[in-house]
Formats: C-alpha cells, structure tokens, sequence
C-alpha cells in the first residue's frame, strides 16, 4: 500500500531523522514543531502510523506507561546497537566492533538479536565524569 505523505507527515520525519539519536514524547515533538503549526493530533496520528511502518519505534518509559518514540528509518541505525544513559537520556550508536562482538555472544548462546529493539544501559562519559567529580567533592 501506497504511503500517503502530507505535509505534516514530511516535517515530523524530518525532524525525527535529524534527532535519530533521541528519544522524543509526543508533548516534546509538539512542543518542538510549534511554530510549524503541527497539532499535537497530527503528531499522534502520524508517529502511530511510522511506528506501525517501523520507521520510529516506541519505548516505554520505565515504571511509567508514558511513550517516548526514536527514528530508525534508516540501515545505519537498524545495523547496531544502542546504548542508553540513565542519566540523561542521550542515546549513542554503538560502534559496529561492539554490535558484532555482542551479536557473536548472543549467536554462540543460541540467540539472535533484534537489533532495532535492543538497548544497552548504562552512564555515558559525560554524566560519568559529573559523578566523578560529585564523588571526589572537586567542582570545575
């Protein structure tokens, strides 16, 4: 079947693909494209529908049952993993060395990963080295 694109539509993946690396609440998209004059409706209905096609894919906010959504319409983001900081939410590709290191494991164990639903999680770099400076009581 033939996808239908509106004008809403071509914004709001637009926007999704050049924030592939975050996730996004409906709230935040609208809040985002405000001033492009997308109701929040719109955005509703379409993230359904690119989440439906698997060109977004919806996560669950743990302990919550709000829904934050993150693009994946293209190869390069299907072809590794993810690592996400449980601090501040920043999602980063992993390098394609880890995706295959880690894809071997899951193969030797008799299991194949879905790379498009697979997240690591963890603390990145950035909000690590904060804790590090909390811990040892320096500011900088």
């Amino acid at each position: 079947m033939e996808q239908y694109s509106t004008k809403q539509r071509r914004l709001l993946l637009n926007f999704l693909s050049k924030n592939a690396d975050i996730q996004f609440s409906v709230d935040d998209i609208s809040e985002k494209l405000s001033e492009k004059k997308i109701s929040k409706s719109a955005v509703y209905r379409n993230i359904n529908k690119m989440a439906d096609e698997g060109i977004v894919e919806r996560f669950i906010v743990e302990g919550s049952k709000k829904l934050l959504y993150q693009y994946i319409g293209d190869d390069e983001c299907l072809a590794h993993l993810h690592l996400k900081c449980g601090i501040c939410g920043t999602i980063t590709h992993a390098d394609f060395n880890i995706t295959g290191d880690i894809t071997k494991a899951a193969s030797c164990a008799g299991f194949t990963l879905d790379r498009r639903r697979t997240m690591l999680f963890g603390v990145c770099s950035s909000c690590g080295d904060e804790k590090k400076t909390e811990r040892s009581g320096k500011h900088i």
